[in-house]
């Protein structure tokens, strides 16, 4: 965090103060997260029942709306998050988040015996829960309004002239982004990656949690695809956990039989875009005379964390998604 300047002895004992206050059992002790933000500090408090609470100092407030959007949608594998109301002065927005029992994805990734059958399958239950988060039948208002003029502002103000392939892979997104309108409108949690998915730590293998939604936004579903780079098996040559996340997510499609998408192009695609990720890694952008290999995909540009940097990801993961849609008729899904 920015402002305060505290000793991490002080947050602990604030975060027994913000814990006491909030809950009916008293603290017992206190210790920093294994996982911690750029703007926040989060600790866990163990209280005297022995359960837990997560208590976040954050520099910036939270859309309590998005995580209750979330959660309403998910069930418990969203955790309940409540701002304190307690006078901490080192932080005016600080958070109380219920604590589910669980491992970080990122530290059992292909590491497990059989870790390929494990992942896969926590893979599948991943992409089946995105697929829950549909909240209307058609994206075109988001389209109009922030997907295209969003590329338009990365192409006239993030890309250097001299990126000929870069820019007109950025024109290229522009010229197909009216497809995303067919697709379902979708709560998107843009930042999907392993450090913020919980497995069980013990047991056959399940997702327990998705955590992290305060950059959440409505986007058109798929959207969450892009970030497949961030959820693979690093050893694996091709394929990977991501694929199975996103292949679940366009069976699936919140659950019903979609002839919206045409899923045997768009497996093809997948695993061709699969291959390109495990081949090229997650090397950025540079200024040179190459070509670049993978143009950046709409779900690139529109991640609010990647507004200066273009990081090369799974172009034709998109691209299937735009593509390939049948003008068919959606789900009839009411807006939320």
């Amino acid at each position: 965090m920015s402002a305060p300047s505290s000793s991490e002895p002080d947050f602990i004992d604030l975060a027994r103060t913000v814990a006491d206050a909030h809950c009916s059992t008293p603290s017992v002790s206190c210790h920093l997260h294994d996982e911690q933000g750029c703007s926040s500090k989060t600790f866990i408090v163990t209280l005297e029942d022995r359960s837990k609470v997560v208590v976040q100092f954050r520099d910036t407030p939270l859309d309590l709306s998005l995580y209750e959007l979330a959660r309403k949608k998910l069930g418990a594998l969203v955790p309940t998050i409540e701002k304190s109301l307690c006078d901490i002065s080192v932080s005016t927005h600080v958070y109380i988040i219920d604590y589910i029992d669980g491992s970080v994805w990122n530290s059992a990734l292909g590491v497990w015996p059989d870790s390929w059958d494990d992942d896969a399958a926590i893979a599948s239950q991943l992409g089946e829960a995105l697929s829950r988060c549909i909240v209307g039948p058609d994206s075109s208002e988001v389209v109009e309004t922030y997907v295209i003029p969003r590329l338009q502002t990365v192409l006239r103000e993030n890309i250097p002239s001299d990126r000929l392939e870069l820019r007109r892979s950025v024109e290229k997104l522009i010229s197909i982004a009216p497809n995303l309108k067919k697709l379902p409108l979708s709560l998107s949690h843009v930042d999907l990656n392993a450090t913020n998915t919980l497995i069980a730590s013990q047991g056959p293998p399940r997702l327990m949690g998705l955590l992290d939604w305060e950059l959440s936004r409505y986007l058109p579903f798929g959207i969450d695809g892009a970030q497949i780079r961030y959820i693979r098996d690093k050893k694996m040559k091709s394929g990977g956990v991501g694929f199975g996340i996103v292949k679940k997510l366009v069976k699936t499609h919140g659950g019903h039989k979609t002839s919206m998408i045409d899923v045997k192009t768009t497996e093809a695609s997948l695993s061709q875009a699969i291959t390109i990720m495990a081949e090229d890694g997650e090397s950025k952008y540079k200024s040179s005379d190459k070509e670049d290999k993978n143009p950046p995909t709409f779900g690139d540009i529109l991640n609010p964390k990647l507004e200066d940097v273009l990081n090369p990801m799974l172009v034709i993961i998109m691209k299937s998604l735009s593509s390939h849609v049948k003008e068919m008729s959606a789900p009839a899904l009411p807006l939320i």
